[in-house]
């Protein structure tokens, strides 16, 4: 038998004070308060329509983010959504009702360098983090979840773009991801959003299967 002490070890300690936001979507249905889980408190505000807390669909705990394709929400930017040089995961999981004229998107922080998840009409997902872009090999489509994550694997360097835990592109960039706009979720999408996380820690580096039930931290 090995010491209780050597066997800890073996799992290195996890620093919730890394998750910079975490959006559970829990709540009543059709609320309009969307709480930051995370240790930082974030405040998350209405950009545009009537974004709200929906019983009708949810990955986990019930309910998820509704969006009607002319809603959004934010963060306003503030030092603690700062990705910088460093590694980082941004990760989510989404259910189109249907898909975009043009382009939405999940995620975007507006100004330059960017920071964006979008989704295409021909279910193409693209991922732009400074001045690269990630394409999806596979087709999204309606009536589905789907969960993605950008991950920078390497600080000032490799960024890696994952659907449903399967790697589907690579970009190597370097420079700080931060720019001065507000965290938009959900411009022109239709459908929902569950489970919304970013953390300062490279959490994949390979495949893997998505969480089956809600993160703590």
């Amino acid at each position: 038998m090995f010491p209780l002490a050597l066997l800890n070890a073996a799992s290195p300690p996890v620093d919730p004070a890394l998750t910079l936001a975490l959006l559970h979507f829990d709540g009543a249905n059709n609320s309009t308060v969307f709480t930051d889980s995370s240790p930082f408190n974030q405040t998350v505000s209405v950009v545009t329509g009537t974004p709200k807390i929906s019983t009708d669909m949810s990955k986990f705990g019930g309910s998820s983010l509704y969006l009607d394709g002319s809603s959004s929400i934010k963060i306003p930017n503030n030092a603690n959504l700062n990705l910088g040089t460093g590694v980082f995961t941004i990760e989510f999981w989404f259910y189109l009702l249907s898909l975009p004229i043009s382009e939405a998107m999940f995620l975007q922080k507006f100004g330059s360098p960017r920071q964006q998840i979008s989704i295409y009409s021909s279910g193409e997902l693209s991922s732009g983090f400074l001045y690269g872009t990630l394409t999806s090999t596979t087709v999204i489509t309606t009536g589905a979840w789907y969960h993605v994550a950008v991950v920078r694997e390497t600080e000032n360097g490799v960024i890696k773009q994952y659907i449903n835990g399967v790697h589907e592109g690579t970009i190597n960039q370097s420079g700080s991801v931060d720019n001065a706009g507000d965290l938009t979720i959900g411009y022109r999408v239709t459908g929902y959003i569950d489970e919304f996380r970013i953390r300062k820690e490279a959490v994949y580096t390979g495949n893997f299967t998505p969480q089956t039930a809600p993160f703590t931290y």
